[in-house]
């Protein structure tokens, strides 16, 4: 099954299953967003459900949201428009009941990154790249409490204002990957699910009470500061530094960093 961003696959254990989003410039477009809501409530009525990976296609894991659909939304007030439309399905996704596993290959930025936090697990191939561009654009990332708890306030606060990349060995170094894998495409995906069958041994019912029992812990205010973090995003949506970036940019298949 997909998750909406530039064919990322959510790909179930137990049975398989996939479906593939058409691929729009390797971006993040509002309808992926849309669909993912379907996706999660099939994955969360799924009974014999244990866990989800989370990977690209095409060699990029995704390079962020679609400049086409950031253009319909200009004020403040449409800025939360866009960041519910974004953050919500997202966290629904974290509070899975089910062990979630992001696969990283090739290029993972701006709205990727974001999303790459947001699984339990996070798998990078030795050449990917992962990074908050958003900055270059006169913006910040749509979630920091994710980053924070995996990486720390420093290293967050960092790699939001300079926008630099991290490589893969820097990633697991700061805490924000389990393992690097040394293949690429086809060979990864199915190391990934070595990975995550290694972590789903257990019954569903056994999945559901370990994944329970660290989002209860996890949870703790997490609702209030998300709510005050979608503020200061939208906050920055009609800012003059946004548009221009904004005007100064055209679209591109891939991003060369």
């Amino acid at each position: 099954m997909v998750l909406g961003a530039y064919v990322f696959f959510l790909q179930h254990m137990f049975p398989e299953n996939q479906v593939k989003f058409d691929v729009h410039h390797l971006y993040v477009t509002g309808q992926m967003l849309i669909d993912l809501w379907d996706i999660l409530e099939e994955l969360e009525r799924w009974p014999a459900g244990k866990g989800v990976i989370v990977y690209g296609a095409d060699g990029d894991f995704s390079s962020g949201l679609d400049f086409s659909l950031g253009s319909h939304f200009e004020s403040n007030g449409d800025g939360h428009v866009l960041s519910d439309l974004i953050t919500l399905p997202l966290e629904r996704f974290r509070r899975l009941p089910l062990i979630t596993v992001v696969l990283v290959d090739g290029f993972c930025l701006g709205l990727a990154a974001d999303v790459a936090t947001i699984p339990d697990f996070r798998l990078m191939t030795s050449t990917a790249k992962f990074g908050y561009i958003q900055t270059r654009l006169g913006m910040t990332p749509t979630t920091c409490i994710r980053p924070l708890q995996l990486m720390g306030p420093s290293c967050t606060l960092d790699l939001m204002t300079t926008g630099r990349m991290l490589s893969a060995e820097e990633a697991k170094k700061v805490g924000l990957v389990q393992e690097i894998l040394e293949v690429t495409g086809s060979e990864a995906i199915a190391e990934a699910r070595r990975w995550l069958e290694s972590r789903v041994k257990g019954s569903p019912a056994l999945i559901r009470v370990h994944k329970s029992s660290v989002l209860n812990a996890c949870n703790y205010l997490a609702d209030e500061v998300n709510r005050v973090h979608r503020d200061l995003w939208s906050s920055r949506w009609d800012s003059d530094d946004r548009k221009q970036h904004l005007s100064a940019k055209k679209p591109k298949t891939k991003h060369t960093i």
